[in-house]
C-alpha cells in the first residue's frame, strides 16, 4: 500500500510539472500563427509598405511588392537572379534586388564581343552583329587597313581602327574625310555609307534629335556621348521595355 501511494504521488507530481510546459508551448504556437510580422518567405500584408517582397515575372526576373505578369522571352542574365539574387525591400521601402557583388559580377562581367574587320574590301572595323554591307568599289587606301590597321574598341566603346602613326602615314597623313550619318534608319555614324537591316527601334530617333556624328580621339567615327543623347536613349529603352510587357 505504501509503495502504491509513493508511485501515485510521483505520477501526480510529474503531471503538475508538465502542465505549464504543455500550455506554454500551445500558446506560443498560436502566437506564431497569428503574429503577422514580416519574415523570410512570408508574413505581412502582400503589397503593403511592410509586406514581404516577392520574386515574380515569367522568368523570375523581377522583385516586387505584388505578382507581375510579363512576357516570357528569356535572357541569359535572368539566371543571375536565381543564382545570386536577394529580393528585399530597401531603405526607401521599394522592393528590388540587393546589389550584391556576386549579382553585379554575374550581370556585368561579360566582356563585349571583339570587333571584326568587315566590308567588301576589309575597310570597315565594326561590331560582329552590326550587319554592315558596303559597295565593292576599291580605293587605294583600303590596302592600308590590311597592312597597318588594328581593329579594336576605343574608350567610347565603339569599334574602329586604331590611329597608329603607320596607318596615318599610309593613308596620307592629311585630314580624314568627315564622318557621315548612314544606315537604313540613320542610326550609324561611319566613315562612309553603309547598308544595315531596316528594323526600327525607338532610340534611333534620338540620333536625329540629339546626336553629333564625329571622329573620336581614336580616329574612329561615332556618336558623341552627350548627356542629351544618353538620356534620350535610356528613356526610349524604358518605353520599349514597357511596351513589350
Amino acid at each position: 500500500m505504501d509503495l502504491f501511494s509513493k508511485r501515485h504521488r510521483l505520477v501526480v507530481a510529474m503531471l503538475l510539472l508538465f502542465v505549464p510546459l504543455l500550455t506554454g508551448a500551445k500558446g506560443k504556437g498560436c502566437q506564431g500563427q497569428n503574429d503577422g510580422g514580416p519574415g523570410p518567405g512570408g508574413g505581412g500584408s502582400a503589397g503593403g509598405p511592410s509586406g514581404s517582397c516577392v520574386v515574380t515575372g515569367c522568368s523570375g526576373q523581377l522583385c516586387a511588392s505584388d505578382g507581375i505578369i510579363t512576357t516570357c522571352e528569356w535572357r541569359e542574365e535572368y539566371a543571375c537572379y536565381a543564382d545570386h539574387g536577394v529580393c528585399e525591400r530597401d531603405a526607401s521601402g521599394e522592393c528590388g534586388w540587393r546589389a550584391t557583388p556576386e549579382l553585379e559580377a554575374c550581370l556585368g562581367d561579360d566582356e563585349p564581343a571583339p570587333c571584326v574587320v568587315t566590308g567588301c574590301s576589309g575597310q570597315v572595323c565594326a561590331d560582329a552583329d552590326a550587319g554592315v554591307v558596303t559597295t565593292c568599289e576599291w580605293l587605294e587606301e583600303y590596302a592600308c587597313y590590311a597592312e597597318h590597321g588594328v581593329c579594336e574598341r576605343g574608350e567610347s566603346g565603339e569599334c574602329g581602327w586604331r590611329a597608329t602613326p603607320e596607318l596615318e602615314a599610309c593613308l596620307g597623313g592629311g585630314e580624314p574625310a568627315p564622318c557621315v550619318v548612314t544606315g537604313c534608319s540613320g542610326q550609324v555614324c561611319a566613315d562612309e555609307d553603309v547598308a544595315t537591316d531596316c528594323e526600327y527601334r525607338e532610340e534611333y530617333a534620338c540620333y536625329e534629335k540629339h546626336s553629333v556624328c564625329e571622329r573620336g580621339e581614336s580616329g574612329a567615327c561615332g556618336w558623341r556621348a552627350t548627356p542629351e543623347l544618353e538620356a534620350c536613349i535610356e528613356e526610349a529603352s524604358v518605353e520599349g521595355t514597357s511596351a513589350s510587357r
